[in-house]
């Protein structure tokens, strides 16, 4: 399993739980200024950054469609991982201007 393999099982798990909080499926987490809101539109912004429509996967998924769960698990792993490469990809080019 390589190092990517690896991140995105760790994040598909984070944002199966993300998904779940969402759903009303698990409690919020007890912390000053945490919502379930807060946790939608962090799932959202993923799945947005990953070309995906978040709104009608979550939507179908809060219906109980299983394979929509999936997508947006998925696009939510993908966003992240984008978002993660072009963070990256943004610092290696400070470095190799300097």
């Amino acid at each position: 399993m390589t190092t990517t393999e690896i991140n995105a099982t760790g994040m598909d798990q984070i944002f199966s739980n993300y998904l779940a909080i969402v759903l009303g499926e698990k409690s919020v987490p007890r912390k000053r200024g945490v919502n379930r809101k807060l946790f939608q539109d962090s799932l959202n912004l993923y799945a947005s950054a990953s070309g995906a429509r978040p709104n009608e996967l979550l939507k179908a998924a809060q219906s109980g469609d299983a394979n929509a769960r999936r997508l947006l698990i998925s696009a939510a792993v993908s966003g992240w991982r984008r978002q993660t490469e072009s963070a990256l990809f943004t610092q290696s080019e400070g470095l190799i201007n300097v």
